[in-house]
């Protein structure tokens, strides 16, 4: 299961619409969050700069990078934007009616309810990554990879060591290993096995069915496709690329600014027309 949230979360697909921010204003006149109806190929721009967006019944929740990343909710009908929590927060997950997030400021992982109320704080040491696995949480720190129920109770030590990009893959999670140097590493959370991938260091990645796809620091950011089933790599896409989101069967990037997408199997990218 793809996680774009991981990667930025510039990119939403849901049930007739595409979101995608334009972080440099290289697609359109003015750099913003865009609405595309892939029906009618309209595209409406929507107020502010929204990172790791989430979606609800027709509310969009997101960190607004215009309004120093507040977290946020925008109405896709009305297009009415309202701060929830004038703080900084990043990595915004929406999940079992709560907003998961890390604070900016302390960098510790907090949630709260939809509508803002009732911030808890989940930790007591700063988080760099954190992914959701069913009812479990899994989150980074300084000292290694935790695992703790919603609540961010009874926390328990998986792995030592420093861990970035951290996502879950089936049963298991995705992470870049500092102690290994920063290569792809796949981890059994009830085994602890490590599988390490040296010839993949991930400046992004994402994955989807039996793949994993990452921007490859060895070969200059260019996009890897790794197969976990049988072990191989393959080079699909030779440019140097970043923010690697999956949406609709495809894989969609930035490159120089500017937003590409390719089928998941490799091949020709294409630049994303905002209409």
């Amino acid at each position: 299961m793809s996680d774009n949230i991981a990667g930025g979360g510039l990119l939403l697909q849901t049930l007739g619409a595409f979101y995608l921010t334009d972080l440099s204003g290289n697609m359109m006149a003015t750099p913003g969050t865009y609405m595309l109806n892939p029906d009618d190929g309209s595209v409406t721009q929507l107020p502010g700069m929204l990172w790791f967006m989430n979606e609800a019944g027709g509310l969009l929740f997101a960190s607004d990078q215009s309004r120093s990343n507040a977290l946020c909710r925008v109405d896709t009908g009305s297009l009415e934007l309202k701060v929830l929590l004038d703080e900084p927060c990043r990595e915004v997950r929406l999940s079992g009616g709560r907003l998961y997030y890390i604070h900016e400021r302390d960098g510790k992982l907090y949630r709260c309810l939809p509508d803002g109320r009732k911030p808890e704080r989940l930790t007591d040491h700063p988080v760099l990554c954190y992914t959701q696995l069913g009812e479990t949480l899994y989150y980074a720190t300084a000292q290694g990879i935790y695992s703790c129920p919603p609540d961010g109770d009874r926390e328990r030590l998986l792995a030592e060591g420093e861990a970035a990009y951290l996502q879950s893959y089936g049963q298991r999670l995705l992470y870049a290993d500092k102690a290994a140097g920063y290569a792809l590493t796949l981890l059994h959370p009830e085994t602890g096995h490590k599988e390490v991938y040296e010839e993949l260091i991930p400046l992004s990645m994402n994955s989807d069915g039996p793949y994993v796809y990452c921007c490859n620091a060895r070969n200059e950011g260019s996009i890897y496709r790794l197969d976990l089933q049988y072990g191989g790599s393959l080079r699909i896409y030779g440019e140097r690329a970043d923010r690697l989101q999956i949406g609709d069967g495809e894989l969609f990037f930035t490159h120089h600014g500017e937003w590409y997408t390719m089928p998941l199997s490799g091949g020709q990218a294409v630049r994303v027309n905002f209409g």
